[in-house]
């Protein structure tokens, strides 16, 4: 994916309303929730990020809503407006809120954007996960959703 899908994803999510999410991943120890090395993340309603609702806590605690994002990312590569097109997908797969969705979004545009060699092949790889560090696009998922990452 080329670096302007993100500038201009992040400009398009910029005019939806509540934009706030966080990481809930950001090991690799193969645990059950998170966005891709497998750490579990501990999800509070009502904590103030955009994933931090009743809605979206199951599902991010599960990891669906990371698995779906990942699946969503790729399915949109290709699509006339990824972003719009993964937050959607995001919204109808995983069954979380526009303003979660757009966190997951913005990471995987993150991801395509920075990481995309590291991650092709396998999303929940350590190298994955890394270069998602690396790169600011695990922070910026932090601080969009607020979630926290847990040891296992």
């Amino acid at each position: 994916m080329k670096r302007g899908f993100f500038v201009g994803f992040v400009l398009a999510a910029s005019a939806l309303p509540a934009v706030g999410c966080g990481d809930d991943d950001s090991g690799d120890d193969g645990g059950t929730g998170g966005t891709g090395g497998g750490m579990n993340v501990e999800c509070t309603p009502g904590g103030g990020g955009a994933c931090q609702n009743e809605t979206d806590c199951p599902k991010v605690e599960s990891g669906e809503a990371r698995m779906d994002s990942q699946t969503c990312g790729l399915r949109c590569l290709e699509n006339a407006d990824p972003g719009m097109c993964t937050v959607g997908c995001i919204v109808q797969e995983a069954a979380v809120t526009q303003a979660c969705a757009i966190c997951y979004a913005t990471l995987a545009g993150c991801a395509a954007d920075n990481c995309l060699a590291q991650c092709s092949a396998d999303a929940a790889s350590a190298e994955c996960n890394q270069c998602q560090i690396d790169s600011g696009c695990r922070s910026a998922f932090d601080d969009c959703s607020g979630l926290t990452t847990v040891p296992p």
